[in-house]
């Protein structure tokens, strides 16, 4: 070992691990070989080769003394992946977002960049190095003061788009065209290409290795300007041309990713375009109340264009369902008024879209017995009932049976003999309009039209949901039964479309829920053609007014002041830290831990959401003033929790 350290020409590298492990810090490896901070390297780590990223380099002559100090062997890296592979811009906004999501350099890289492209480094050409002084003299006078926001139908906010694209291939620069799904790339790759085909690449998961690899290195060497269309990750590829970001779709839950550090992927784009210098454009048809605020407050660029007023020609109705109590019927799932509409449809050769807000038969199930919600006995998840349509037999008799339990948490699978896991109860009565049952209530009034139905049950990639649409775009008088994900493949309008359901899905524990269902409503309504109809037992709710009437700005202002009533963001920063555990003192555990944050107004819950079979859950919710986050004395504090411990920034849920 002596002979290494102090042998000339020998460096010492400060690695960033990109692993989703909980490796905290750096680690310093020695390298015979001088390559540039951005390199990709590959270290050994508690016995395998991990891809690590170069943030400092010494040489070892000068860093004997700290080398001494260190509490561990340093080894040596023999295999380079790439001399240059992230450039050094992207590097500073990942380190920003994951001190913002108090991550890791490493775990946020690890989601900022495709598996295969990482695994692939040394088969791909190195990142270009981006000539500071030149970057400078083009950026003379240029304030990154302001993101470009945009409300508005797809057409309108496709236009918008087709302008900025030719201003910046007018100038040069290249385009980064960021969707949250597989579907909207592929229509906008349709789209977006004619007259530029040749300049225009898409980049999705669902591409072959063989086929990323061609498009990263295409995307790379091309001399012309470029709009590469693709998902987040791709964000990574080191075009140095870029002159602007286009993030659609912004209030996506796509965007959020489900692993530590849970970071949003537009915050990593606004980083990004910070650190670059160039133009952000952000768009969605109900963009997020976070971003209305920054535009009612004058903190948005000039050129922004938010829509707050949807007209439409049809007829738009809210159908309180409520009065359908009296019914002969229990429970009625479809109006008279609906009936009528599809009936008129059917009889015109119309078509019409019933959007179901849950999956299944029925989305919960309550026990008559006890009163608790029909749970899985793994994680506490909340079962939902499906007709037997996939063959499944009973394993005990061998017979086809009728209905069956699925959890969509964990997808364990229960027959229907299953009793209830708090009072083993056997009265179980299943609540809830789900797909499944909608279906089968539209076929048996209407058993001569054509019913297609669309959910993540259905569609396994998204060649079958777009075959699903073609399908019911051609058959005249057919009713699509779908979930949210039949909105993600519907691009042509519809002569009449329903809410059949969505007051499920105001039990969602999450503060923006309101806001979420407000873009689900209009995305819908823009589809319809002749008849917009929302079915709800909740009638007053201010949304449902907002939708009707298209004017809804009184909704984000209402909004807004809730949020800054609850001190919600934007106006706070929320931090999530849950722990499950199987102790009996994991209450006063975290109570204690609470105590500790009590500057932060932190309050310590515990809660059944999610939980895993044998465990308890306790979460502490804290906030930060937005201004002074990160907090650096807070991001100590988490940084030296145990990896049991899970932190999440503004979390989706708070339960």
């Amino acid at each position: 070992m002596e002979s290494i350290l102090y042998s000339r020409d020998m460096y010492l590298l400060e690695c960033m691990p990109i692993t989703r492990g909980a490796i905290r810090g750096s680690l310093h490896y020695f390298s015979g070989e001088l390559v540039p901070v951005g390199a990709l390297v590959a270290v050994p780590l508690r016995g395998k080769i991990t891809h690590a990223l170069v943030i400092s380099i010494r040489e070892v002559q000068e860093a004997k003394q700290d080398i001494r100090l260190f509490p561990y062997t340093i080894q040596k890296i023999e295999n380079f992946k790439t001399k240059s592979f992230f450039t050094e811009d992207f590097i500073e906004a990942a380190a920003h977002t994951s001190k913002f999501y108090a991550g890791t350099i490493g775990n946020t890289l690890s989601l900022l960049v495709p598996k295969q492209i990482l695994e692939n480094a040394e088969k791909l050409p190195d990142a270009p190095r981006i000539n500071q002084s030149h970057k400078k003299q083009n950026r003379e006078g240029f304030l990154w003061n302001e993101k470009i926001v945009i409300q508005g139908s797809d057409k309108e906010r496709l236009s918008f788009y087709k302008g900025k694209i030719r201003e910046s291939f007018a100038k040069k620069e290249s385009v980064f065209l960021c969707l949250p799904t597989i579907g909207d790339i592929e229509h906008a790759g349709s789209m977006f290409e004619k007259g530029i085909q040749k300049y225009t690449i898409t980049l999705h998961g669902s591409l072959t290795k063989r086929k990323t690899l061609s498009l990263w290195e295409q995307a790379i060497k091309e001399t012309h300007p470029v709009l590469i269309i693709a998902t987040g990750t791709f964000l990574s590829l080191p075009r140095t041309d870029l002159g602007m970001i286009i993030i659609d779709k912004e209030s996506s839950p796509a965007y959020k990713y489900q692993r530590t550090p849970y970071i949003d992927l537009p915050f990593f784009a606004e980083q990004l375009a910070k650190t670059k210098k160039i133009h952000l454009v952000v768009g969605d048809v109900a963009l997020k109340t976070e971003t209305i605020y920054e535009k009612e407050a004058g903190k948005t660029h000039p050129g922004s264009s938010v829509k707050y007023r949807f007209l439409f020609g049809g007829e738009s109705a809210l159908i309180d369902m409520t009065r359908y109590r009296g019914d002969k019927q229990f429970f009625k799932l479809i109006s008279s008024e609906l009936e009528k509409i599809i009936e008129d449809a059917s009889a015109r050769n119309d078509r019409t879209f019933l959007y179901v807000n849950r999956k299944g038969f029925a989305p919960y199930t309550v026990c008559s017995d006890c009163g608790s919600i029909h749970s899985c006995e793994i994680c506490r998840g909340p079962l939902v009932l499906y007709k037997n349509t996939r063959g499944l037999k009973n394993p005990d008799t061998g017979k086809l049976v009728q209905t069956f339990y699925m959890c969509h948490s964990c997808g364990r699978i229960y027959g229907s003999n299953t009793t209830c896991r708090n009072c083993s109860g056997w009265r179980l009565t299943p609540l809830g309009v789900g797909l499944e049952k909608v279906q089968e209530e539209i076929k048996k009034l209407f058993p001569k039209i054509k019913v297609f139905s669309l959910s993540s049950d259905i569609v396994k990639d998204y060649k079958r949901g777009y075959e699903i649409i073609k399908n019911f775009m051609e058959s005249p008088g057919s009713v699509l039964v779908g979930t949210e994900m039949a909105l993600l493949y519907m691009h042509e309008a519809v002569e009449h479309v329903a809410v059949t359901s969505i007051d499920g899905l105001f039990a969602t524990p999450d503060y923006r829920i309101s806001e979420r269902a407000l873009n689900i409503l209009l995305r819908a309504k823009l589809l319809a053609g002749k008849t917009f109809t929302i079915q709800t037992r909740s009638p007053t709710l201010p949304l449902f007014e907002a939708v009707i009437s298209g004017n809804i700005l009184d909704f984000y202002r209402n909004e807004i002041a809730e949020r800054k009533n609850f001190s919600y963001p934007p106006f706070t920063v929320l931090v999530k830290i849950t722990k499950d555990s199987p102790s009996y003192s994991l209450w006063d555990e975290m109570k204690e831990l609470a105590g500790k944050l009590s500057k932060f107004d932190a309050v310590a819950y515990p809660t059944q959401y999610g939980v895993l079979k044998n465990k308890k859950r306790v979460n502490i919710l804290l906030r930060a003033k937005r201004e002074e986050w990160p907090n650096e004395e807070l991001l100590q504090f988490l940084s030296g929790l145990t990896p049991d411990f899970k932190v999440v920034v503004n979390p989706p849920e708070i339960l």
